[in-house]
């Protein structure tokens, strides 16, 4: 084609001023969210305290609505669907940490054992009295009766209670507490036990 003739060829090359160069706010918004939430999931395996992991992940999308001029609902009220989602989905992810916990005793003491070979390097008897500390600060708060609440008690008496019944659980959720809560017990009182008379799994 001459010169002359190009001005009259089509132009098929797309507006390029048309094109987005930026993706939409929501998507930079859900996606530094939820990789913030499962940071604090991890984080949380340290300590396995539901109650202050929950209440960091709802300062951090409080602070996350704060700083973006999404639409958003924020997810710090306890009736937000969002935010129950994202705590049953911590509690799962907690438990499913803890699950080896509930074994089959003879696959719990052969765990046991695989612990003392990653720490093989602390002497026996301080092996034995910090492990015995870890697994009763498990077990400590637990008890054979779960459910100490009489039909006397006041309505505010029955309410403590039952918030103390919270703490009394290895595992967070029903489903995990059903399955494994019973083995994890013993298993754990167990080895503290052994521990205690300074036994150690082989």
């Amino acid at each position: 084609i001459s010169p002359s003739k190009m001005s009259s060829v089509p132009n098929n090359k797309p507006d390029e001023t048309n094109i987005p160069n930026e993706e939409p706010k929501d998507h930079h918004y859900h996606q530094w969210k939820y990789s913030n939430c499962i940071g604090s999931y991890i984080m949380a395996t340290k300590s396995h305290d539901i109650d202050k992991a929950a209440q960091t992940l709802i300062t951090q999308m409080e602070d996350t609505n704060t700083d973006t001029d999404t639409n958003t609902d924020t997810t710090t009220d306890p009736k937000n669907s969002e935010y129950l989602l994202i705590l049953n989905y911590l509690k799962y992810f907690l438990d499913a940490d803890m699950a080896v916990l509930g074994k089959e005793p003879n696959a719990y003491d052969h765990y046991a054992s695989l612990i003392r070979k990653e720490y093989i390097h602390v002497p026996h008897d301080i092996y034995c009295q910090k492990r015995a500390e870890v697994l009763q600060s498990f077990v400590m708060n637990v008890t054979n009766d779960t459910n100490d609440i009489n039909d006397d008690d006041s309505e505010k008496t029955k309410e403590t209670k039952g918030k103390k019944e919270e703490s009394k659980f290895i595992f967070a959720s029903d489903v995990m507490r059903d399955a494994l809560e019973e083995r994890a017990v013993s298993n754990l009182r167990r080895e503290i036990s052994s521990l205690q008379r300074g036994v150690i799994q082989e």
